[in-house]
Protein backbone atom coordinates (compact mmCIF):
# COMPACT_ATOMS: atom_id res chain seq x y z
CA UNK A 1 0.00 0.00 0.00
CA UNK A 2 3.00 2.23 0.87
CA UNK A 3 4.41 1.87 -2.40
CA UNK A 4 0.87 2.45 -4.15
CA UNK A 5 0.80 5.40 -2.67
CA UNK A 6 3.83 6.43 -3.71
CA UNK A 7 3.63 5.87 -7.51
CA UNK A 8 0.07 7.72 -6.95
CA UNK A 9 1.63 10.53 -5.38
CA UNK A 10 4.75 10.56 -8.63
CA UNK A 11 1.64 10.59 -10.87
CA UNK A 12 -0.44 13.54 -9.48
CA UNK A 13 2.86 15.18 -9.12
CA UNK A 14 3.78 15.10 -12.87
CA UNK A 15 0.36 16.05 -14.29
CA UNK A 16 -0.60 19.56 -13.05
CA UNK A 17 -3.10 20.96 -15.30
CA UNK A 18 -1.82 24.21 -16.68
CA UNK A 19 -4.04 26.80 -18.69
CA UNK A 20 -2.67 29.15 -21.00
CA UNK A 21 -5.58 31.23 -22.96
CA UNK A 22 -8.11 28.24 -24.14
CA UNK A 23 -5.30 25.42 -23.72
CA UNK A 24 -5.53 23.02 -20.96
CA UNK A 25 -2.55 20.34 -20.91
CA UNK A 26 -0.75 18.70 -18.40
CA UNK A 27 2.56 19.26 -17.15
CA UNK A 28 4.21 15.81 -18.25
CA UNK A 29 5.57 14.37 -21.82
CA UNK A 30 3.73 11.72 -24.20
CA UNK A 31 0.87 11.13 -21.94
CA UNK A 32 -1.04 8.30 -24.13
CA UNK A 33 -4.07 10.37 -24.20
CA UNK A 34 -2.63 13.30 -26.13
CA UNK A 35 -1.57 10.86 -29.10
CA UNK A 36 -3.38 11.69 -31.79
CA UNK A 37 -3.36 10.74 -35.74
CA UNK A 38 -4.13 12.88 -38.62
CA UNK A 39 -4.28 12.32 -42.20
CA UNK A 40 -3.39 13.87 -45.32
CA UNK A 41 -1.15 13.39 -48.56
CA UNK A 42 2.27 13.29 -49.87
CA UNK A 43 3.46 15.02 -52.57
CA UNK A 44 7.25 14.34 -53.07
CA UNK A 45 9.82 15.39 -56.13
CA UNK A 46 13.18 13.58 -55.58
CA UNK A 47 16.47 13.53 -57.48
CA UNK A 48 18.80 11.20 -56.60
CA UNK A 49 22.67 11.84 -59.09
CA UNK A 50 25.32 9.33 -58.71
CA UNK A 51 28.74 8.68 -60.30
CA UNK A 52 26.29 5.70 -61.95
CA UNK A 53 23.65 8.19 -63.49
CA UNK A 54 20.62 10.02 -62.49
CA UNK A 55 16.94 9.02 -61.25
CA UNK A 56 14.24 10.86 -60.80
CA UNK A 57 10.77 10.20 -58.44
CA UNK A 58 7.80 11.80 -58.31
CA UNK A 59 5.57 10.36 -55.57
CA UNK A 60 2.06 10.84 -54.54
CA UNK A 61 0.77 9.48 -51.03
CA UNK A 62 -1.68 8.69 -48.11
CA UNK A 63 0.11 9.68 -45.19
CA UNK A 64 -1.01 9.42 -41.59
CA UNK A 65 1.04 11.60 -39.15
CA UNK A 66 1.73 11.05 -35.27
CA UNK A 67 1.74 13.40 -33.06
CA UNK A 68 1.11 14.45 -29.16
CA UNK A 69 -0.04 17.37 -29.22
CA UNK A 70 0.53 17.83 -25.25
CA UNK A 71 4.32 17.88 -25.87
CA UNK A 72 3.33 20.93 -28.32
CA UNK A 73 1.23 23.22 -26.31
CA UNK A 74 3.78 22.66 -23.79
CA UNK A 75 6.81 23.64 -26.39
CA UNK A 76 5.02 26.11 -27.87
CA UNK A 77 4.22 28.30 -24.98
CA UNK A 78 7.62 27.89 -23.14
CA UNK A 79 10.90 25.65 -24.67
CA UNK A 80 12.65 26.00 -21.42
CA UNK A 81 9.82 24.61 -19.33
CA UNK A 82 9.54 21.93 -22.02
CA UNK A 83 13.58 20.98 -21.68
CA UNK A 84 12.94 21.27 -17.77
CA UNK A 85 10.73 18.21 -18.30
CA UNK A 86 13.13 16.16 -19.67
CA UNK A 87 15.37 14.37 -16.45
CA UNK A 88 17.18 11.24 -17.98
CA UNK A 89 17.57 11.80 -21.51
CA UNK A 90 18.85 14.80 -23.70
CA UNK A 91 15.33 17.23 -24.89
CA UNK A 92 14.31 16.31 -28.35
CA UNK A 93 10.75 16.69 -29.94
CA UNK A 94 9.99 14.29 -33.13
CA UNK A 95 6.84 13.55 -35.38
CA UNK A 96 6.62 10.75 -37.62
CA UNK A 97 4.71 10.70 -40.84
CA UNK A 98 4.47 7.26 -42.63
CA UNK A 99 2.07 6.11 -45.75
CA UNK A 100 -1.78 5.08 -45.01
CA UNK A 101 -3.51 1.89 -45.92
CA UNK A 102 -6.07 2.67 -48.74
CA UNK A 103 -9.89 3.03 -47.71
CA UNK A 104 -11.37 -0.13 -47.06
CA UNK A 105 -8.01 -2.29 -47.57
CA UNK A 106 -4.87 -3.10 -45.37
CA UNK A 107 -2.70 -2.36 -48.64
CA UNK A 108 -0.84 0.56 -48.45
CA UNK A 109 -0.85 2.15 -52.11
CA UNK A 110 0.86 5.31 -53.60
CA UNK A 111 1.10 6.67 -56.96
CA UNK A 112 4.42 7.19 -58.70
CA UNK A 113 6.46 7.90 -61.31
CA UNK A 114 10.47 6.76 -61.98
CA UNK A 115 12.72 8.31 -64.66
CA UNK A 116 16.07 6.76 -64.75
CA UNK A 117 19.54 6.95 -66.84
CA UNK A 118 22.07 5.02 -65.74
CA UNK A 119 25.16 3.00 -66.89
CA UNK A 120 26.63 -0.58 -65.41
CA UNK A 121 30.10 -1.17 -66.98
CA UNK A 122 29.29 -1.57 -70.62
CA UNK A 123 25.33 -1.45 -69.99
CA UNK A 124 22.68 1.40 -70.39
CA UNK A 125 20.01 1.57 -69.10
CA UNK A 126 16.92 4.12 -69.19
CA UNK A 127 13.64 3.74 -67.71
CA UNK A 128 10.02 5.69 -67.65
CA UNK A 129 7.65 3.84 -65.62
CA UNK A 130 4.74 5.20 -64.30
CA UNK A 131 1.79 3.41 -61.82
CA UNK A 132 0.93 2.62 -57.77
CA UNK A 133 2.91 1.02 -56.05
CA UNK A 134 3.38 -0.77 -52.34
CA UNK A 135 3.73 2.82 -50.10
CA UNK A 136 6.66 2.28 -48.12
CA UNK A 137 7.05 6.06 -47.65
CA UNK A 138 8.36 7.16 -43.80
CA UNK A 139 9.57 10.90 -42.82
CA UNK A 140 11.01 11.67 -39.51
CA UNK A 141 10.17 15.31 -38.57
CA UNK A 142 13.19 16.24 -36.04
CA UNK A 143 14.33 19.18 -34.58
CA UNK A 144 18.02 18.62 -34.89
CA UNK A 145 20.60 20.21 -32.25
CA UNK A 146 17.66 20.85 -29.87
CA UNK A 147 19.21 22.63 -27.19
CA UNK A 148 21.09 24.98 -29.61
CA UNK A 149 17.82 25.15 -31.61
CA UNK A 150 15.80 26.64 -28.18
CA UNK A 151 18.81 28.87 -27.47
CA UNK A 152 19.90 30.54 -30.72
CA UNK A 153 16.16 30.35 -32.36
CA UNK A 154 13.94 30.69 -29.37
CA UNK A 155 10.58 30.56 -31.19
CA UNK A 156 11.77 30.10 -34.80
CA UNK A 157 12.66 26.30 -34.67
CA UNK A 158 12.39 24.23 -37.52
CA UNK A 159 11.73 20.61 -38.24
CA UNK A 160 14.32 19.01 -40.47
CA UNK A 161 12.75 16.10 -43.03
CA UNK A 162 14.35 12.66 -42.96
CA UNK A 163 12.92 10.51 -45.90
CA UNK A 164 12.42 7.33 -46.77
CA UNK A 165 11.00 4.92 -49.10
CA UNK A 166 12.26 1.74 -48.96
CA UNK A 167 11.86 -0.38 -52.50
CA UNK A 168 8.01 -0.51 -53.79
CA UNK A 169 8.05 -3.67 -55.84
CA UNK A 170 5.99 -5.65 -53.62
CA UNK A 171 3.21 -4.29 -54.76
CA UNK A 172 2.26 -3.27 -58.71
CA UNK A 173 -1.08 -1.58 -59.49
CA UNK A 174 -1.69 -0.32 -63.73
CA UNK A 175 2.22 0.20 -64.11
CA UNK A 176 3.08 1.03 -67.26
CA UNK A 177 6.21 2.48 -69.43
CA UNK A 178 9.28 0.98 -70.85
CA UNK A 179 13.15 -0.07 -69.94
CA UNK A 180 15.69 0.28 -72.41
CA UNK A 181 18.69 -1.74 -72.12
CA UNK A 182 21.07 -0.55 -74.68
CA UNK A 183 19.42 -1.24 -78.26
CA UNK A 184 16.69 -3.83 -76.13
CA UNK A 185 13.19 -2.02 -75.53
CA UNK A 186 11.05 -4.09 -72.97
CA UNK A 187 7.35 -2.66 -72.84
CA UNK A 188 5.67 -5.91 -71.19
CA UNK A 189 6.34 -6.64 -67.42
CA UNK A 190 7.60 -3.27 -66.62
CA UNK A 191 8.09 -2.40 -62.38
CA UNK A 192 7.46 0.82 -60.48
CA UNK A 193 10.40 0.32 -57.80
CA UNK A 194 10.77 3.64 -55.92
CA UNK A 195 13.78 3.49 -53.52
CA UNK A 196 14.75 7.01 -51.73
CA UNK A 197 17.57 5.78 -49.09
CA UNK A 198 17.60 7.58 -45.15
CA UNK A 199 19.75 10.44 -44.96
CA UNK A 200 22.85 8.64 -43.70
CA UNK A 201 26.82 10.16 -43.80
CA UNK A 202 28.69 8.96 -47.50
CA UNK A 203 31.01 6.24 -46.49
CA UNK A 204 33.58 7.98 -47.93
CA UNK A 205 33.46 10.87 -46.06
CA UNK A 206 33.99 9.29 -42.40
CA UNK A 207 37.19 9.58 -41.34
CA UNK A 208 38.73 7.78 -38.49
CA UNK A 209 39.28 10.99 -36.03
CA UNK A 210 35.18 11.07 -36.72
CA UNK A 211 34.56 7.12 -35.33
CA UNK A 212 36.86 7.54 -32.33
CA UNK A 213 35.33 10.54 -31.55
CA UNK A 214 31.04 10.59 -30.40
CA UNK A 215 31.57 14.90 -30.35
CA UNK A 216 33.41 15.21 -33.64
CA UNK A 217 30.80 12.54 -35.42
CA UNK A 218 27.99 14.49 -33.83
CA UNK A 219 29.39 17.75 -35.35
CA UNK A 220 29.96 16.47 -38.45
CA UNK A 221 26.32 15.21 -38.70
CA UNK A 222 24.53 18.66 -37.70
CA UNK A 223 26.61 20.05 -40.71
CA UNK A 224 26.40 17.19 -42.85
CA UNK A 225 22.61 17.43 -43.14
CA UNK A 226 22.21 21.12 -42.45
CA UNK A 227 20.28 21.83 -45.99
CA UNK A 228 17.44 18.72 -45.52
CA UNK A 229 14.55 20.16 -46.35
CA UNK A 230 12.79 21.87 -43.21
CA UNK A 231 9.72 23.11 -42.10
CA UNK A 232 8.78 25.74 -39.03
CA UNK A 233 7.73 23.94 -35.98
CA UNK A 234 5.46 27.00 -34.91
CA UNK A 235 3.40 26.95 -37.89
CA UNK A 236 2.78 22.91 -38.08
CA UNK A 237 2.20 22.46 -33.90
CA UNK A 238 -0.41 25.62 -34.39
CA UNK A 239 -2.15 23.92 -36.90
CA UNK A 240 -1.97 20.54 -35.09
CA UNK A 241 -2.53 21.84 -31.94
CA UNK A 242 -6.22 23.76 -33.32
CA UNK A 243 -6.39 22.32 -37.02
CA UNK A 244 -8.91 23.81 -39.56
CA UNK A 245 -9.48 23.61 -42.69
CA UNK A 246 -6.67 21.89 -44.71
CA UNK A 247 -2.71 22.72 -43.70
CA UNK A 248 -0.14 22.92 -46.19
CA UNK A 249 3.69 22.77 -45.54
CA UNK A 250 5.95 23.22 -48.63
CA UNK A 251 9.77 22.12 -48.37
CA UNK A 252 12.94 21.70 -50.60
CA UNK A 253 16.56 20.63 -49.73
CA UNK A 254 19.18 18.06 -50.01
CA UNK A 255 21.61 16.20 -48.91
CA UNK A 256 25.17 14.59 -50.30
CA UNK A 257 28.59 13.04 -50.05
CA UNK A 258 31.45 16.50 -49.94
CA UNK A 259 32.84 14.54 -53.28
CA UNK A 260 29.55 15.02 -54.82
CA UNK A 261 29.46 11.51 -55.70
CA UNK A 262 26.02 11.18 -54.41
CA UNK A 263 23.19 14.00 -54.38
CA UNK A 264 20.16 13.41 -53.40
CA UNK A 265 17.06 16.28 -53.70
CA UNK A 266 14.18 16.91 -52.62
CA UNK A 267 11.15 18.85 -52.99
CA UNK A 268 6.94 19.10 -52.26
CA UNK A 269 4.62 19.51 -50.03
CA UNK A 270 2.37 17.63 -47.33
CA UNK A 271 -1.35 18.69 -46.74
CA UNK A 272 -3.40 17.77 -43.51
CA UNK A 273 -6.79 17.17 -43.30
CA UNK A 274 -8.36 19.07 -40.31
CA UNK A 275 -11.88 16.90 -40.57
CA UNK A 276 -9.26 13.50 -39.47
CA UNK A 277 -8.05 13.93 -36.72
CA UNK A 278 -8.17 11.11 -33.70
CA UNK A 279 -6.99 9.42 -30.97
CA UNK A 280 -3.73 7.02 -31.62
Amino acid sequence: MALLRIVSLTIFACCLVSVSGQQVFQKALSLSEYEMVIEGELFLNTSIKTAEGNTEYQIVAPIELVFNRNDLIILSNSPNEYISLFRMTEPSMKLIIRGKNEASSDKKIMKGSETSAYRDGDVVINKQVNGFCSNNIEVDLIINDFRKQVEHNGQNLKFQLFIKCESTIGHQKNVTGRIRINNLVINDGVFLDVNIPYPSIYPDDITTEMTNSDQLMQSFTKHYFKNLPSISFNELASFLINPKGIGVFNFDGFWGSKNGQFTLSYNGNFRLKAGSVRKY
